[in-house]
């Protein structure tokens, strides 16, 4: 399937697991050395008293991507907290055999998830 960044950023971001909605994807993050999709960008759900203040962005890696369809991607993740490093959200992989608890207690960054791709190679 071939489509295009501006089409892909139009598509609203849905998780399989809660049925939220993360909003449009902002941006993809790429492996220059073989032109890899590493992952996608979404950005944090803001609320009305924090319209103004810079948002954490949701890092969303390629494997957990369930689906793409006409209007929307589906994904399937759990999120962590903010990561202490870098200070952003970061999705985690779901497998059904692990349990949600143990998921939950990881503390993750996306430099970690970004290194840890590279090693699957």
């Amino acid at each position: 399937m071939e489509i295009s960044f501006c089409k892909l950023k139009n598509k609203d971001v849905v998780n399989v697991c809660d049925g939220k909605n993360y909003g449009n994807i902002t941006d993809i993050i790429f492996d220059t050395c073989c032109g890899r999709i590493l992952g996608i960008i979404v950005p944090c759900n803001k609320s009305f008293f924090q319209l103004f203040k810079s948002s954490n962005d949701i890092f969303i890696p390629y494997n957990r991507i369930c689906k793409i369809g006409k209007d929307i991607i589906l994904v399937d993740i759990i999120m962590q907290t903010n990561c202490e490093v870098c200070n952003s959200v970061v999705a985690c992989n779901t497998p059904q055999n692990e349990q949600i608890q143990n998921k939950t207690q990881q503390k993750f960054n996306i430099q970690s998830v970004l290194d840890d791709i590279k090693l699957n190679k």
